[in-house]
């Protein structure tokens, strides 16, 4: 080396010192202004040196650092080099805040390459941060504590320069003013490289997280518990600044692998992007990435199990966004009881702008609140956000099944999203549904077609109504919608009718008590709220054109007056000698509001209402309320009360 050659031959008595200065260097994406280099010879014993530069301009998205300087108070120097093991190095900032950082120095010369190596181990990271957050690098943080060790290398060589950084920080700690940032007790260690000579310069990169906790909203990693290595090489194209990393690989401890290639535009945008994810198990990827996005949705907490084998393309400037998904075995359950689906096998294609392959999806079984469904397939194509199923899906269940012909979804992966089906439902059984809902079990079939059901803005919607044949007549529901309907607190809305209903089929449902005759009447503007009653206007009553036979037994006498709050109305009096009784029309309402139920009957009576009005041959009887507002919860226990005893026995 020239200077050190030079420092070596000139007597410290024959000159005291020795002085470069450069206008300007240009290094392409950098540049550097009013370089000077001196050498004091003038303490005799040692040799100090200074190098400093008026300002150093980086590349976007780095500004410009004024005032560098780098001071040796006591050089060592040789044929081969310069070394210094105390220096300093002084930085002016943009912000007009300098830095000042002790620096190991050492500047070799080998057969016309040389090196320059510089370390700067137990730094104080909080005001190297705050220095770097000023230049624009870095954002801007509070820093706890922790040690910084930095080092970097430069070479020049024939085959052209190369650059190594080598950054490691432990027991780091950090916030940011949100709160939506931050790390505790890190150990990280960062290493970069970069070689290369005119346009085309190869870089690699490598992070290596081994312990600690780091938060990154709504994100969180132990580190400790699954350390995390990411990994980059490819190159750097000088000219324009477009980085291509055909190598790229993510990996976190007993969590997911991830390898691909990255492409990333001059001004920074991601260009391209290859990610593939080998067959891994999903459940800690669920609970690790997915899980935070869903807090406060029906998926936050899912007891999931299987394996995943994943592809994401992604290609903003027209070159379209895939994500392929493979499943093996999958099983998904809602730790809510709300739902659950197992033995999910299959393939899913999305793809955004191109034609992606078809998509086919099959189960074994699962549930729905508590009530179960049997194997199906799905199979559908995906259109942009668009999907729409291509064959016929038939679900077995309640030992009947349900079969959607046509299902559209529409805005996939918006707030905006919507979907439709129609379908039908062949026979199922209303004693399988009653006994899953542990009702008191009665018979009965569920059947016909499904009109339109949507979902738009969180609120599932039928058009039209859904007939159900029970009780040897007819319940229809109309206005039915859900909101919410996986929520915390799910709201049910909907009209129901009964028409023609078998009270005899009916009481005997319900161990009620024996009421032979004809049934109808509604639940009107009923709302569920976390699918328990709120409101309602209910009534049923006697058909004015029912000539079938009225009777009613003593036990479904005195349940009906213990409902109006008549008591035991048959033990005190000669009536209880018949076993049942003839009656002329019936009838009962309840109007729920702010849980009070506002009951009625069929008529007037004196004090009261009637529920039953005597008629017919003899024995008749007359069934009085008296109660007008109810509690609900009160009305609800009586009910169970009634359903599940055997009932009084009068002789």
């Amino acid at each position: 080396m020239a200077l050190s050659a030079l420092a070596g031959a000139v007597p410290a008595s024959a000159v005291e010192e020795i002085s470069l200065r450069i206008g300007r260097v240009d290094g392409g994406n950098w540049s550097s202004g009013d370089v000077e280099l001196v050498l004091d010879f003038a303490a005799g014993d040692h040799v100090s040196a200074r190098l400093s530069s008026d300002g150093l301009a980086l590349p976007e998205p780095f500004n410009t650092l004024k005032a560098v300087a780098v001071d040796c108070p006591r050089a060592e120097i040789a044929a081969t080099g310069i070394q210094c093991a105390d220096a300093q190095l002084r930085l002016g900032g943009s912000n007009g805040k300098p830095m000042r950082l002790p620096l190991s120095m050492r500047l070799e010369q080998d057969h016309g390459d040389w090196r320059l190596r510089l370390s700067s181990p137990d730094l104080e990271p909080a005001p190297v941060w705050a220095f770097a957050a000023g230049q624009g690098s870095l954002p801007e943080l509070e820093i706890g504590g922790g040690k910084l060790s930095l080092s970097l290398q430069l070479d020049s060589a024939s085959s052209g320069p190369a650059a190594h950084l080598d950054a490691a920080v432990s027991e780091f700690s950090f916030s940011d003013a949100e709160g939506l940032h931050a790390g505790e007790g890190l150990d990280a260690r960062i290493g970069w490289r970069l070689s290369g000579i005119g346009r085309d310069w190869r870089t690699a990169a490598e992070l290596q997280l081994n312990s600690g906790q780091l938060y990154l909203d709504p994100v969180f990693v132990d580190a400790g518990a699954a350390p995390v290595s990411v990994s980059a090489a490819g190159s750097f194209d000088a000219e324009t600044g477009a980085l291509h990393l055909p190598s790229f690989r993510f990996a976190q401890a007993a969590v997911a692998s991830v390898d691909g290639k990255i492409e990333i535009a001059p001004e920074g945008r991601l260009e391209m992007l290859d990610l593939r994810l080998p067959a891994t198990p999903v459940g800690p990827i669920y609970q690790t990435y997915l899980q935070p996005f869903a807090i406060g949705t029906p998926l936050d907490a899912l007891q999931v199990e299987g394996h995943v084998d994943a592809r994401l393309q992604w290609q903003p400037s027209g070159g379209g966004q895939r994500l392929q998904l493979d499943f093996s075995n999958v099983g998904i359950g809602d730790d809510a009881g709300r739902f659950s689906i197992f033995g999910i096998d299959g393939h899913l294609d999305w793809d955004l702008s191109g034609d992606p392959e078809a998509t086919m999806l099959s189960w074994e079984g699962g549930q729905l609140y508590r009530i179960g469904f049997g194997a199906g397939t799905l199979e559908g194509r995906f259109a942009g956000r668009r999907f729409d199923l291509s064959a016929p899906l038939q679900v077995p269940l309640l030992e009947g099944a349900v079969q959607v012909d046509a299902l559209e979804v529409a805005a996939i992966g918006t707030p905006d999203l919507t979907w439709n089906f129609r379908g039908a439902v062949q026979p199922m059984s209303l004693q399988a549904l009653t006994r899953s809902l542990g009702w008191p079990p009665f018979g009965g079939t569920l059947a016909g077609d499904i009109p339109l059901v949507s979902y738009a803005r969180g609120t599932i919607t039928v058009d039209g109504s859904l007939e159900v044949e029970v009780f040897d007549g007819e319940v229809r529901i109309r206005q039915l919608s859900v909101a919410d309907p996986f929520g915390v607190i799910p709201v049910l809305r909907a009209d129901v009718d009964f028409q023609n209903l078998s009270l005899d089929a009916l009481t005997s449902a319900f161990s009620f008590g024996n009421i032979q005759g004809r049934l109808q009447g509604g639940v009107h503007g009923l709302i569920l709220k976390d699918w328990e009653p709120t409101t309602f206007d209910a009534r049923f009553f006697t058909p004015d054109d029912d000539d079938s036979r009225h009777r009613i037994s003593q036990r479904a006498v005195e349940n009906l007056a213990s409902l109006g709050g008549a008591g035991a109305v048959l033990s005190s009096t000669f009536l209880r000698i018949f076993e049942e009784f003839s009656y002329r029309r019936l009838g009962i309402s309840c109007r729920l509001n702010n849980g009070v139920c506002e009951m009625d009957g069929v008529a007037p009576a004196e004090g009261g209402y009637y529920i039953v009005e005597g008629g017919g041959l003899p024995p008749r009887i007359d069934v009085r309320g008296f109660n007008r507002r109810v509690d609900w919860e009160m009305l609800l226990s009586r009910l169970q009360l009634i359903v599940t005893s055997d009932g009084p026995v009068i002789r």
